[in-house]
């Protein structure tokens, strides 16, 4: 059972983080990202997400973090092109489509 859960403290935050580095730890095209910046990215110290709502969603199953992803309001992006609009990214899953649809739908949300 997929469970999609809000991510809210410091051990879930680095599950987060670092959930690429298993997904992708095999392929030989992928390029680690630097540790410490990437956390930061997550964090209202991110200009982008300094003046956003957002949440950080990872998906679960069986214990394991399978995915994640990031759903935002940008105010001043909405501001500037009078818009009402809700984004996301930092979407990674594992190939399955049951949890990248829950991740999508929880963002959509």
């Amino acid at each position: 059972m997929i469970k999609i859960e809000s991510v809210r403290n410091g051990p879930a935050l680095r599950e987060f983080v670092f959930l690429p580095e298993k997904l992708y730890r095999g392929d030989p095209n992928w390029s680690p990202p630097i540790w410490s910046d990437e956390r930061q990215t997550f964090t209202s110290k991110n200009p982008i997400l300094a003046h956003s709502d957002y949440v950080l969603y990872a998906a679960r199953e069986s214990g394991k973090t399978v995915g994640r992803i990031l759903a935002y309001v940008d105010h001043s992006f909405n501001t500037f092109y009078k818009s009402k609009i809700g984004m996301f990214g930092s979407f990674e899953s594992i190939q399955n489509r049951s949890v990248a649809g829950a991740l999508l739908g929880q963002a959509e949300q």
